[in-house]
């Protein structure tokens, strides 16, 4: 694997567990140094990501707030950004599933999906960008999701959610570029996380029908997109959403 990211610094939320981990692992194999960010505290991410470390021989610091919170948000990038190192990439990773039809959602459960899908990644954003725009470079990618460039019923929260954070990558690219900052997003299928597994056996077997390779995706899968949308090699891309989906049958 080669350490083309070294001297290279990251800020990933959701890098506990499924996707996020797996693409903090790929980011340290390849020597980014890395501010992991998670919800909830534990003893057992704190010794995960210390070992990582040490096995890659790169920088993990361990960062908590919740996405709901602006000023938790707001009070951890400032102290990410008191550190004075370089931001080159951000992965706004975290996300939260909650399904249902419209009439059955309350409203607290929508807002709450919002901030987490949608605004506490635009924060980020809008924090972490300005330092970009100071350095005159940057990599920003989103996790979104095919739910939201899709519709069926019963998705209205996630869906909508997703579909926000989409269009709002297209438009932050336009506003990004003169600062050489390039902003992408990947929008997984199905895939091998708690997350991609909540779904009872007949909705799981009614998704994998709708996809082209019969199979849902591995984390490591997802993680490979976004690796490349940061390399050089994706040095023109921006402005995209890489649907890494298995060709679903109706997209």
């Amino acid at each position: 694997m080669t350490r083309d990211l070294q001297g290279k610094n990251a800020i990933i939320t959701g890098g506990r567990k499924g996707i996020g981990r797996k693409i903090v692992e790929c980011l340290a194999e390849r020597g980014a140094d890395m501010w992991v960010c998670s919800h909830e505290k534990s003893v057992e991410f704190e010794r995960d990501m210390k070992e990582l470390a040490q096995k890659h021989q790169v920088r993990i610091e361990t960062v908590y707030f919740d996405l709901c919170n602006e000023t938790e948000i707001s009070n951890q990038m400032k102290y990410i950004l008191q550190q004075k190192r370089s931001i080159d990439i951000l992965i706004n990773n975290a996300g939260m599933a909650y399904g249902g039809m419209l009439a059955m959602q309350s409203m607290q459960m929508l807002k709450e999906t919002f901030a987490v899908n949608f605004f506490g990644p635009m924060q980020m954003i809008q924090i972490v960008s300005k330092a970009m725009m100071r350095q005159k470079s940057g990599n920003i990618v989103n996790i979104a999701s095919v739910s939201g460039c899709e519709n069926y019923g019963g998705n209205i929260s996630y869906g909508s959610s997703k579909a926000a954070l989409i269009w709002a990558t297209k438009e932050m690219s336009k506003e990004l570029a003169p600062f050489g900052i390039r902003v992408n997003a990947v929008s997984p299928g199905m895939t091998n996380t708690d997350m991609g597994n909540s779904r009872t056996e007949k909705q799981q077997t009614a998704m994998l029908e709708r996809i082209a390779m019969k199979r849902i995706a591995e984390p490591e899968e997802v993680a490979k997109a976004v690796m490349f949308l940061i390399s050089d090699e994706a040095s023109y891309i921006n402005g995209h959403n890489l649907v890494v989906d298995g060709g679903r049958l109706n997209h």
